[in-house]
Formats: structure tokens, C-alpha cells, sequence
């Protein structure tokens, strides 16, 4: 005997609610499809709160739609089908011919009822510059709180540009160059663009001169790749020091190669070794002890450390009871 079909959605409010609270995120996407009832209420109930979205927009149309929270969710669309599976193992594959990847996009921001992204990772190379590869992020995410922004490129950035300023809420900002090329002086007229834009974060892996190094205006310069020299530093240290960024908290620099000639970069600067026995930390580094102290006046401090492991130096320097650095 077959049993009869059960009524799911004339069940009162609370009780729809507890079954959806005993679906999984693959389960909720799947009965999210049947119709616009199924979909609202999936946006409605709103369970799974602590979902942090991460997207991947690598190669257009196809991306990853991450969710991570007590799981880990990968959604993937790809030639009007899409992918499922999560960390637990549970698999999953749509096909819904009438969507496109936009529409899988707005449909999952739709239904999780998405305020922010966590990160945002795309890559532009100079064989793909194509503007169709920016109206699908930018239609869809433009209303959204961006806090990780991270793109990279080859020799070209005029796409870049265009997609940053697409967002209004950034909280830190990425920008890794492929190519080990110079920039000249058009690329560094765009990227002046961008660095002088107000970020809480600002990640560099790129030959960043000086003169674009002075333009940035945020709490955080992380640096991996560059052609400041000691001397550089020095100079950017004493503009910073000297009140002409006060926005600034935290300053870091890793390269490869030789260590940092310490009095270079010091030269001029009054400052004072701290007791070794001091231990603090600073923003994404390990436990240091000791570490060099400046005074900034008006009772801020600052502090520098300065790490050497083979082929790899890191300069690093926070200002103290910022969230940058740790006793």
C-alpha cells in the first residue's frame, strides 16, 4: 500500500519551521526550487544565521558560492546546472534549465538572506579583459557589504578599478600582481586610484614605490611583495611618526632575500629597546618578545619587530592599545 502524500505546507507556521530547522543547507536549496512559497520561506525562516559567504569569481560564468559556518557548503554552477556538496559529504546536482549562473547567484543570495559577503576573489588576466566578466558581480553584489576584497591581476588594472568601485563597504583590500613586470607610470596612475581610497585593511603583493606608498589612507599596510628599500621605509616611517598619518595603526612589510638593515630604517628615528623579557603580539604574527619602542608623542607608543628566516625578512610595527597590537 502506498502511503498518501503529506501536506508539508498545511502545517501551522511553527511546526514548518521546525521541520526547515531539521534540513540541511542543500535540503533548504532544493525545496527553495518547487515554487515562490518554498523560496520565500527558506529566505523567512532564515535559519542557518551564522553563514559567512565567500565567492569566487575565478573563471566567469562559472564561480564558488562558499558557505562556512558548522559546515562547509560549496555551491558551483556550471553549464546551467549546479554543483552541491558539503564538507560532511552530502552531494547534490540542480538542473534547472531556465537559470543561468547569474540567476543561481541572486537566487542563493535571495534565500540565505545575504547583508555581507565575507571575501570576494577574483583575477583579471590580459588574454580575459572582457566586460561581461564584471556585470555579474557588480549587479548582484552592489548593495552588499564587501569585508574581504582580494583581486588579482597580470599587467592591466583598468578592470580592477572598475570592479572595487562597484562597492561602497570594503573592509580590507587585496592586490596581488601576477606578473613580476614594473608597473609604469599609466598603471600607477590607476592604482593611485585605488590606494587612496579609505580602507580599514590594505593587503599589497605588488613593486609598491614609495611615492604611491604616501597616498594610502587606512589603519593597515600589509606589504609581501616590493621594491621600497631600507630607505624607503625610513622615509615612510618618518612621515608617519611625524603625524602625517594619523589613521595609521599598523605597518608591515615581507619580502624575500636578505634582512632589513635595522639602522637604516631606524636612522633618525628615536627609539629604545624594550626588555627582552616583554611579551606581546602583533596583528597576524606570532609571540614576539623585547621589540624596539617609539614614542609618538601624546602618550601613543609604538612598537617594531624586525624577523629574518632564510630567504624570507618581515619588518613589522603597530601602534600600542590599537587592535593591531596585543600584550
Amino acid at each position: 500500500m502506498v502511503a498518501p502524500s503529506f501536506p508539508l505546507f498545511n502545517l501551522p507556521q511553527k511546526n514548518l519551521k521546525d521541520v526547515f530547522c531539521n534540513m540541511s543547507v542543500i535540503q533548504q536549496t532544493c525545496i527553495s526550487l518547487i515554487s515562490e512559497k518554498t523560496r520565500n520561506l527558506v529566505r523567512e525562516f532564515h535559519i542557518f544565521k551564522q553563514l559567512q559567504v565567500c565567492l569566487d569569481f575565478i573563471f566567469l560564468p562559472d564561480y564558488h558560492f562558499y558557505l562556512k559556518g558548522s559546515a562547509k557548503f560549496i555551491f558551483i554552477p556550471h553549464n546551467r546546472k549546479f554543483i552541491a556538496r558539503s564538507s560532511s559529504g552530502e552531494h547534490s546536482n540542480y538542473s534547472v534549465p531556465q537559470f543561468d549562473a547569474k540567476s543561481w547567484l541572486k537566487h542563493l543570495i535571495y534565500i540565505f538572506n545575504v547583508t555581507e559577503i565575507h571575501s570576494l576573489r577574483s583575477r583579471f588576466f590580459d588574454w580575459d579583459l572582457r566586460e561581461p566578466r564584471l556585470k555579474m558581480p557588480k549587479e548582484c553584489l552592489k548593495n552588499l557589504k564587501i569585508l574581504n576584497l582580494s583581486i588579482g591581476f597580470t599587467n592591466k588594472i583598468s578592470l580592477v578599478v572598475e570592479l572595487y568601485s562597484a562597492f561602497q563597504h570594503i573592509k580590507k583590500f587585496s592586490l596581488r600582481q601576477y606578473s613580476h613586470k614594473p608597473l609604469d607610470s599609466t598603471l600607477l596612475l590607476e592604482l593611485r586610484h585605488l590606494l587612496s581610497k579609505t580602507n580599514q585593511q590594505l593587503c599589497l603583493n605588488i613593486n609598491l614605490p614609495l611615492n604611491e606608498l604616501l597616498l594610502t589612507s587606512c589603519s593597515s599596510i600589509d606589504i609581501h611583495r616590493t621594491q621600497l628599500t631600507d630607505k624607503d621605509i625610513n622615509v615612510f616611517l618618518k612621515h608617519w611618526f611625524a603625524g602625517l598619518k594619523p589613521e595609521l595603526e599598523h605597518f608591515r612589510v615581507r619580502k624575500d632575500g636578505p634582512a632589513f638593515n635595522q639602522k637604516t630604517i631606524l636612522k633618525g628615528i628615536p627609539h629604545e629597546f624594550a626588555s627582552i623579557g616583554r611579551k606581546f603580539k602583533l596583528f597576524e604574527m606570532d609571540s614576539q618578545v623585547g621589540g624596539i619602542d617609539i614614542d609618538l608623542g601624546q602618550d601613543i607608543k609604538a612598537t617594531l619587530v624586525f624577523n629574518h628566516k632564510p630567504g624570507i625578512a618581515d619588518f613589522s610595527v603597530a601602534v600600542h592599545n590599537s587592535k593591531y597590537f596585543f600584550c
